[in-house]
């Protein structure tokens, strides 16, 4: 069995520039495009409220830059109660 490269993940951020700086600067990520998320078919797709909006960035590494990549999104308004951060044995991201 093969399993096909991953297109990409989406990480929610606080800090916009701040995140895509870490990812550019080092760990050499390149930005694809910078977009703001304020369509009413993200809306849809996400299944966000009518009032929240975003800006999204997606950058890729290795040759391919239609795959590999990871879709950065800050939020408005921030989510007002956040999750508390994941422990190194919590299931799921951390």
């Amino acid at each position: 069995m093969s399993i096909s490269p991953i297109h990409h993940t989406n990480i929610s951020v606080t800090d916009l520039d701040r995140s895509i700086a870490f990812y550019r600067d080092v760990l050499g990520y390149r930005v694809n495009m910078r977009a703001p998320v304020d369509r009413p078919e993200f809306q849809r797709y996400m299944h966000l409220d009518p009032e929240t909006t975003g800006e999204m960035a997606m950058l890729h590494t290795g040759d391919s830059p239609t795959v590999r990549m990871l879709e950065l999104i800050k939020w408005s308004p921030p989510v007002a109660n956040p999750t508390p951060p994941k422990r190194a044995a919590d299931p799921g991201p951390c």
